[in-house]
């Protein structure tokens, strides 16, 4: 295998899909992912959720991993009432706990990897603007958009947990460099025209197109770039109130 090879969880989906695409031009992309793929060299159906199940296919894995990058997102099975209606119930203790968990294993699991082999490797987690600022909820009216506080709770869960690894690493002297992405909203072919011009109204610029981020983690990947610990924020320069 002459190419680095890049684990990317979530590669089927708007995030992952779109970094899969344009990092195979220069690495070896392997995607993990629920959904199915013909090409079984490439995709792997692999729960993340699954401790057991992610942790084996790393120890079986043939090739030498350098980088894996967690974009996966799980959904809420059940739209939940507004969060002041109810308590925290049974729906969204399950969301936060498959978000964070997941992203918890796939972190453990491969800084495990790197640390055990003692080679140099990269972890990116995929957090939210809203991890770290809350929405403007203004955003939202009259569109079938939804930011639930779930979403905001589990994403600032990531970008911690990324920087208590990135800090554990920095303390034993390991190669290890581990970032979090926050996005703000970011701009598909089913975003909503309604969603789009109150977003561009309230927040007084555009959402952010997947080439931003590709931008972002293209420069993650550079050899010469050591960074680590760092929430990085794609935001379009919108205006947060």
């Amino acid at each position: 295998m002459k190419k680095k090879i890049i684990v990317i969880a979530g590669g089927l989906g708007l995030i992952g899909g779109s970094l899969a695409k344009i990092l195979s031009k220069k690495y070896f992309i392997v995607v993990l992912d629920k959904k199915n793929s013909k090409d079984k060299e490439k995709y792997f159906n692999v729960n993340i959720n699954n401790f057991n199940e992610l942790n084996n296919f790393v120890k079986n894995f043939k090739y030498k991993i350098h980088v894996a990058i967690n974009a996966t997102y799980p959904t809420l099975k059940k739209k939940n009432d507004h969060f002041l209606s109810n308590q925290l119930n049974k729906t969204s203790i399950d969301y936060i706990e498959r978000h964070l968990v997941s992203y918890y294993n796939f972190t453990k699991i491969f800084f495990d990897y790197f640390y055990k082999n003692n080679t140099i490797g990269k972890i990116i987690n995929f957090s939210s603007i809203y991890g770290t600022f809350a929405p403007n909820f203004k955003i939202y009216v009259d569109t079938k958009v939804k930011s639930p506080i779930e979403y905001s709770i589990s994403k600032a869960g990531v970008i911690i947990m990324t920087k208590f690894f990135s800090n554990w690493a920095k303390f034993k002297k390991k190669k290890i460099y581990i970032n979090s992405i926050s996005p703000a909203g970011v701009v598909s072919e089913n975003t909503s025209s309604s969603f789009r011009n109150n977003y561009k109204k309230y927040y007084f610029s555009d959402m952010v197109p997947l080439n931003s981020i590709n931008k972002v983690v293209n420069n993650l990947l550079d050899i010469n770039n050591k960074k680590s610990g760092k929430n990085i924020i794609i935001k379009n320069n919108i205006k947060i109130i």
